[in-house]
């Protein structure tokens, strides 16, 4: 009984870790126009808009999207919370989340075949979300706390 109850008190706590790592990623949204777009942004420990920060951008794939503004955290987040790398690598990172019925790219999808294939014309406007993505990095880009030279996406 006591094994069982310890093995449940070190899950609870590993999950309340897991939550906490989250929580560093506060929850925002960008509205331009009728628009709005679910992002998630952490910003370095000690903050300060007197210093300059590299800028991240992190694109999730096709399986993270929705409105939950959530899920686009599964890959990739935990990366940027570990104690050592926002020690080690201070930098404001964010995480959007495109609409379930969207994509990031602008694709031609023949699923024909598989595997499916992906064509991306050039020619193509982005989509509505990469537009809204656009605009956002836009807007952090022109602040004085974003250093200008180190702006990632990944």
């Amino acid at each position: 009984m006591l094994k069982k109850f310890v093995l449940l008190l070190v899950f609870a706590s590993s999950l309340n870790f897991v939550s906490a790592q989250e929580n560093l990623y506060e929850s925002a949204y960008f509205i331009k126009e009728n628009d709005t777009l679910a992002y998630r942004i952490m910003y370095p420990q000690d903050f300060s808009e007197e210093n300059q920060y590299p800028l991240v951008l992190f694109l999730h794939g096709a399986g993270e999207r929705g409105s939950d503004n959530q899920k686009q955290l599964v890959h990739g987040s935990k990366l940027f919370t570990s104690t050592i790398n926002r020690g080690a690598f201070p930098a404001i990172v964010i995480f959007p989340q495109c609409p379930q019925e969207s994509y990031w790219s602008n694709a031609d999808v023949d699923r024909s075949s598989y595997p499916i294939k992906l064509v991306f014309p050039k020619d193509k406007e982005p989509t509505e979300p990469m537009e809204m993505v656009m605009s956002l990095m836009d807007e952090f880009v022109a602040k004085p706390f974003v250093n200008k030279q180190k702006v990632y996406v990944g």
